[in-house]
């Protein structure tokens, strides 16, 4: 059992203690209590089994780098830098040139010519050359290697065309985007063949009246299944290998948590909207497949408070359990009911917005719902609709491969908004990120929408991530100006 398995295990375990200890009625039930303390231990022995493969891992990971740091200190070749190159440099080009026919992910993000863990060193060459100067940096280190290793080292680090000494660069700054919201309350299942089958009871046996002796009517339960089959989603950006080399060192780990943040929104808003996400997703959604929708009849506090009532009597009476439930909506519908007045100047919806809920059910806002959505049809017809999704969410399942695959490279080509980009040619390390996912909901009834009409003055498109204008005044190194 993985890591994942055993959280994945900690948190059912929690969650059931939990459901115990709430259903407990005193202290004289002793074997409900004799059950939480059961379930602690088996908690406390499951944090002990996460420690311990946390510690196996980490020991393997140093091993694996002690391995490689061995191999690059035996290399020791007295071959002089200008006979490597006559030699090698048409062998490379011809690997190379082959390799740019197809997007042939690799693993890391060593380049191709460099052999395994000389990416460490390159990063050590190159503050070397900031604080020594190329000269002194490339004598230190042939002082400890040989002069052509030391001299193919500085080289490798120091791309042409750029300073001979890096900025100074103390932290990364990252990206303003969305939150995710669907998986912190869908139930997450686990989904390794990428295929997963619930048998769900559509229909039941009906109880009768009957007299003594009387006939009576049989009734059958009825039986179908929600299929999950994994959808391939996948993240793809890049950055220039002059960036990597002069930026800091962690760097790469902003950019592929970036990578990955971005797949994960881009899944968050297929869940809930579905609109424009391919052939190739989920075909389940929150918005279209919701066992109820209705359409708000005004926006005064009356007939807010009316719709509101309206759509969650509309779960309560199809015997939805909504004690955890969770509303779905854009932060400018929240807004709008928060500064909601009565004619008496009372805001009804103020005190409740700002606890976090709304009828009840926990607000979970996100800039990927639109509040400009088209209302109406013909002259009726306005763009000032946004829908309020208000959810059972442990009836929201998320079938999940439970890992990402990560691949890099620095040759092949790609398509950029029409324009075929050669990695290798314009010094680029591509990234491609890519999970297996599917979504569903075991019944429709546990999902009502409430599209609200007029309900926020803030007619703005879904959005998952700010862009601001490329800041190129400081400096024409492309540690500033990113990529061109």
């Amino acid at each position: 059992m993985d890591i994942k398995d055993l959280i994945d295990k900690k948190n059912a375990l929690s969650k059931k203690a939990d459901e115990i200890i709430e259903s407990v009625s005193d202290d004289s039930d002793e074997a409900k209590l004799k059950e939480v303390d059961d379930i602690l231990e088996q908690i406390k022995q499951t944090d002990v089994l996460i420690s311990k493969k946390k510690q196996i891992s980490e020991y393997k990971r140093i091993q694996k780098e002690l391995k490689a740091q061995d191999a690059i200190e035996k290399e020791n070749d007295d071959q002089d830098k200008e006979d490597i190159e006559d030699d090698k440099e048409d062998e490379i080009a011809e690997k190379k040139e082959k390799s740019m026919d197809s997007f042939n992910i690799n693993k890391g993000i060593v380049p191709q010519e460099l052999k395994k863990g000389r990416y460490v060193q390159k990063m050590i060459a190159r503050d070397m050359v900031k604080y020594l100067g190329e000269e002194v940096a490339t004598n230190t280190i042939s002082n400890s290697t040989s002069k052509q290793y030391s001299r193919g080292l500085i080289k490798s680090a120091l791309t042409t065309a750029q300073p001979v000494v890096a900025p100074e660069v103390r932290e990364f700054i990252d990206l303003l985007t969305a939150d995710c919201v669907v998986r912190k309350y869908a139930k997450i299942v686990s989904m390794p063949n990428n295929n997963l089958t619930y048998p769900r009871q559509r229909l039941g046996a009906t109880a009768y009246w009957v007299g003594e002796g009387a006939s009576y009517t049989p009734s059958a339960a009825d039986f179908d299944t929600i299929n999950f089959l994994g959808k391939k989603l996948s993240g793809f950006t890049y950055t220039t290998l002059e960036f990597n080399n002069f930026s800091l060192a962690g760097a790469v780990d902003h950019i592929t948590s970036d990578l990955a943040n971005q797949v994960a929104l881009a899944e968050d808003r297929s869940f809930i909207m579905g609109a424009g996400v391919g052939a190739l997703a989920p075909t389940y959604n929150l918005i279209s497949n919701a066992g109820t929708t209705i359409t708000s009849t005004g926006d005064d506090s009356v007939s807010v408070a009316k719709d509101l009532g309206t759509i969650k009597a509309s779960l309560l009476t199809k015997f939805i359990n909504i004690a955890n439930g969770v509303v779905f909506g854009s932060p400018a519908v929240f807004t709008f009911l928060e500064n909601l007045q009565t004619s008496f100047g009372v805001y009804p919806f103020r005190d409740e917005i700002r606890a976090g809920k709304l009828q009840g059910f926990t607000i979970a806002q996100t800039a990927q719902i639109p509040s400009n959505v088209e209302t109406g049809s013909g002259d009726t017809a306005a763009t000032n609709g946004s829908p309020l999704i208000f959810a059972a969410p442990q009836h929201l399942i998320i079938a999940d491969s439970g890992k990402y695959a990560l691949r890099s490279t620095d040759v092949g080509s790609f398509d950029d908004g029409g324009t075929t980009v050669n990695a290798f040619q314009q010094d680029m390390i591509a990234y491609k990120l890519a999970n297996w996912v599917d979504f569903g909901v075991e019944h429709n009834a546990a999902v009502a929408v409430l599209n609200t009409v007029g309900w926020s003055s803030l007619n703005v498109a879904g959005a998952y991530q700010l862009v601001e204008n490329v800041n190129t005044s400081a400096s024409g190194a492309s540690a500033v100006t990113g990529k061109k």
